[in-house]
């Protein structure tokens, strides 16, 4: 083969090399390309449903507004419930999980939290209260605002204005999803704790119960006796067991077309939960009158030195909220409910799963805090009213020293703001939600 031959056949070769090199990384440069596309849909579509599911929230709390019926009241707030599920799926989707948007993440959470308590008391044949209004139409004006700050961000990134490029970038001069998401985030209003079954009652009892630790497990036998002579009910008939957070056994006895339900623990034998279905037609009884009824139930059944703290009528019944009291200081973890029929005075109903978990001998701190101090460092939108110390429930299982401040706000509501004893950091702050259903005592 001829020289010249030889450097065609090599120019060529490397031709079709060149051609095939190009071509791979045309491919390649089109695939990145195609999954930038696909990142930026899939980012757009998250947005596009978060605001759409607060949008939806927004509806479902109007209606509830304006809902006169039980039932229909019942189906808004459920509704508002599950739009704030698909909100929360819709956030995690988004840069970071959402990472950095813990006030906007609350208040989804906490919103389909409370309307989902609202909806059960309406099924439950609770009509919701003045406060329980006011506070959805504050929930509602926090959806919208926030609605319509997702909505505005959502058409400026299909725009254009706003890139998803430099999403994984710390770069704080591009006008990207990330940071206009934080824009909307300090933007956001800063919402209490909402209050609606007393001061702390919804936190999760987690953990080995102190109060049965190196207890030995019971039988079913000796649990039945156990819960005849804590409730008094004959004829207690094993229903089976119930292996959650604290493994109990499960009995019922049915007199007279009233069920009664008691469930005790299988390690120790202790009376978690009872519950009788007779019904309330007629309250007899004043609150004072079923508070001391509880509250001697409570002493003949070994709880002793507890405080009274909050109290709420469910379909003819008040339910009443005790915690410790040692030497002045309100142990808020140690809690017990107990129900009263207000027409026939019966103890009706028992949960004591806050005090089997958390009551232990404590020993608190030196308290460094003054009450006037605690009471002085309050916002000024807020007058202190009064102090009285206290340990309050935190999370992961820990406990905070603290003084409970009771407040009144500028429009006239009650506020609980709890100032670490110890450091003065405002840990807590909830609302009291009062109306002639409940109110807190002290």
């Amino acid at each position: 083969m001829s020289s010249a031959k030889k450097r065609i056949l090599i120019v060529s070769y490397l031709a079709v090399a060149f051609l095939i090199t190009a071509g791979f990384l045309f491919k390649d440069n089109r695939d990145i390309a195609v999954f930038r596309r696909h990142e930026q849909y899939g980012y757009e579509r998250a947005l596009a449903d978060l605001a759409a599911s607060v949008g939806d929230m927004e509806v479902s709390l109007t209606k509830s507004l304006c809902a006169a019926s039980p039932e229909l009241f019942t189906a808004c707030c459920a509704d508002v419930y599950a739009r704030s599920l698909t909100a929360q799926a819709a956030l995690g989707q988004l840069p970071s999980g959402g990472e950095g948007l813990e006030a906007t993440a609350a208040f989804i959470s906490r919103a389909g939290a409370y309307s989902l308590s609202l909806a059960q008391a309406s099924a439950g044949g609770n009509s919701p209260s003045a406060g329980d209004y006011e506070n959805l139409a504050s929930l509602k004006d926090a959806a919208a605002q926030l609605t319509g700050d997702l909505a505005g961000l959502y058409y400026a990134v299909r725009s254009g204005d706003v890139s998803v490029e430099n999403l994984e970038e710390n770069d704080t001069e591009s006008l990207d999803l990330a940071h206009g998401m934080q824009d909307i985030e300090d933007a956001f209003p800063a919402l209490p704790t909402l209050i609606y079954d007393g001061p702390f009652s919804e936190e999760e009892h987690e953990g080995v119960p102190k109060q049965l630790s190196g207890s030995e497990t019971v039988t079913e036998e000796d649990a039945r006796t156990a819960a005849a002579a804590f409730t008094g009910w004959d004829d207690l008939e094993y229903t089976g067991k119930r292996d959650t957070e604290i493994p109990v056994y499960v009995f019922e006895a049915d007199v007279e077309g009233v069920t009664h339900i008691a469930e005790v623990t299988q390690q120790g034998g202790s009376v978690l939960t009872f519950r009788s279905t007779e019904a309330s037609f007629a309250q007899n009884l004043s609150q004072e009158q079923a508070s001391e009824i509880a509250g001697a139930f409570l002493t003949e059944h070994g709880f002793e030195h507890m405080a009274e703290s909050y109290h709420e009528i469910q379909a003819g019944h008040s339910v009443i909220c005790f915690v410790c009291e040692e030497d002045g200081v309100l142990m808020y973890p140690d809690l017990v409910k107990v129900a009263v029929n207000l027409e026939s005075g019966a103890v009706s109903g028992f949960d004591a799963a806050g005090y089997l978990v958390n009551h232990a001998s404590r020993s608190l701190p030196q308290q460094i805090i003054t009450e006037e101090t605690a009471m002085a460092s309050v916002s000024p939108w807020l007058t202190a009213e009064s102090c009285t110390p206290c340990v309050i429930p935190m999370s992961e299982g820990k406990e905070a020293y603290c003084l409970e401040v009771l407040c009144t706000g500028e429009d006239g509501k009650h506020y609980l703001v709890y100032v670490n004893a110890l450091s003065g950091d405002e840990e807590k702050i909830l609302i009291l939600l009062e109306d002639e259903s409940g109110t807190l005592t002290r």
